[in-house]
């Protein structure tokens, strides 16, 4: 599925991109060099892995970055437990021997109490794979990891880039937006987020991600619901109950806004995880190392390149974003709503 592998944007950790001008930060992305699309992957992911390095390995389902059938040296944690995963995911056609066993469960609040004691402060490695995008407190989430981390250790992500997924139309997360989550401590989505999940989400020729920013409106749809819907589910009516949580996407990235988001949590003391390293986009996901150390700031200079660098890959990514005409787009997206339901009901 994955095809191309891009070099990392590199120093943005420790300095070494301080000083460089914006119209310089082009100069950070690569032509990509073709390989093995799984080996690609991994090898980004498995970069801080060996066989005999102790890992955390965070709802691996049956794609697991550290198989254990392989040797590593990894301890599972998802939602539920094996037999459980593997009747909910019967539809989507997983060898039931892919799946993972999982030794500790973890739905909500902090990571850390799911986990034995004897555990805390062991792993050299914590990998998660499109998860974080979907927790309510994520802060909260990365000051568990340090405790379950030894000084030194890393938080290995794969992430969704919204230029290429269903958050193509979604604005990008904020610093302010963490924060608020992590002094509030949610356990489940706000309405803000159910409702623009809801009303924001797009399927691209029935796809929820795609590998080309060529985005043509004919080929675009609403995923879930209608504009008036969304408002009577989530605000023209009775609070919903806290304690059925409902699943969205919490926070939308490009490379250089996860970058951004990372550098400042750790310069305000809020996050113990630095950026170590980030890639730019290979299909639709892109891949960070953050690593457990001392506090360090962030210059003005990092600060005003990321967010250039950020507004650039906004313009790409909406660049070739056309308009279809009235008469088509009404029957596109008819049938591409049904192919969507479809596709979402499966």
């Amino acid at each position: 599925m994955l095809s191309r592998i891009f070099k990392p944007i590199r120093g943005l950790f420790g300095g070494t991109v301080r000083g460089t001008a914006a119209s310089d930060l082009s100069s950070f992305l690569v032509t990509p060099t073709r390989i093995n699309p799984r080996q690609g992957r991994l090898r980004h992911l498995r970069r801080h892995i060996e066989l005999s390095t102790k890992v955390l390995e965070i709802g691996p389902l049956a794609r697991p970055i550290a198989p254990k059938a392989q040797g590593y040296n990894v301890v599972t944690v998802d939602y539920a437990d094996r037999e459980t995963l593997i009747k909910h995911y019967a539809h989507v056609g997983f060898s039931a021997d892919s799946f993972e066993e999982v030794d500790f469960l973890w739905s909500s609040g902090d990571l850390a109490d799911a986990i034995s004691v004897e555990h805390h402060g062991t792993f050299e490695v914590i990998v998660l794979s499109h998860v974080l995008e979907h927790l309510p407190d994520p802060i909260s989430f990365l000051n568990s990891c340090a405790k379950l981390l030894k000084a030194g250790g890393y938080v290995t992500l794969a992430l969704p880039d919204k230029r290429y997924c269903f958050d193509l139309f979604r604005p990008l997360t904020t610093t302010g937006q963490w924060l608020a989550a992590f002094r509030q401590k949610p356990t489940f989505h706000n309405d803000a987020a159910l409702f623009d999940y809801a009303t924001l989400a797009v399927a691209k020729n029935g796809e929820l991600a795609w590998s080309t920013s060529k985005n043509k409106a004919r080929d675009i749809t609403f995923v879930h619901m209608s504009l008036e819907a969304a408002y009577a589910r989530f605000f023209g009516g009775q609070p919903r109950n806290p304690n059925n949580y409902e699943d969205c996407h919490a926070s939308v990235f490009t490379p250089a806004s996860f970058a951004l988001l990372a550098q400042e949590c750790h310069a305000l003391g809020v996050s113990p995880l630095a950026l170590d390293f980030v890639s730019t986009t290979r299909e639709h996901e892109f891949f960070v190392h953050l690593r457990l150390v001392e506090r360090q700031p962030i210059s003005y200079h990092d600060r005003m390149q990321l967010l250039a660098l950020t507004a650039k890959e906004q313009s790409d990514g909406f660049r070739k974003v056309s308009i279809a005409a009235r008469s088509f787009a009404r029957t596109a997206f008819k049938e591409l709503t049904e192919r969507v339901r479809d596709l979402v009901s499966a």
